[in-house]
């Protein structure tokens, strides 16, 4: 299996975004429940907004739930899953620059994926 993973040009990183997205996806949405319950989604929306990783309409959508912060942050956390690894990125430093760390650390603690031992079936699916 290793040797169709370096004999492909550029087959490295096509994997890793692809797994990646993958698995991010997959840790928000075993701790949907929990992050929401945690997450203080105005100050996060802002930062990713101004970052330009959060859309105008999700923004709005994020600020119109003022009053319903649980509903702001399920909102905030169905973008990240469907978005991109760099969406995911802007979320993981908004919670830090938000001091939002304790969420930070459950996201990062239930994300315990390596990814490399199923590099192989995904070449022979992609060959």
């Amino acid at each position: 299996m290793i040797i169709f993973y370096e004999v492909v040009p550029g087959i490295n990183a096509l994997i890793d975004c692809l797994m990646t997205d993958l698995v991010h996806g997959d840790v928000l949405r075993t701790l949907r429940d929990q992050v929401s319950a945690k997450l203080e989604a105005q100050g996060v929306g802002r930062i990713m907004f101004q970052s330009k990783t959060l859309s105008q309409k999700d923004w709005d959508s994020i600020q119109s739930n003022y009053l319903e912060p649980i509903k702001a942050a399920e909102h905030l956390i169905n973008v990240v899953i469907k978005e991109s690894s760099d969406v995911y990125d802007s979320f993981m430093n908004a919670l830090k620059l938000t001091d939002q760390c304790h969420v930070r650390d459950m996201i990062e603690s239930e994300s315990s994926y390596t990814g490399k031992p199923f590099y192989g079936i995904i070449i022979m699916y992609l060959l």
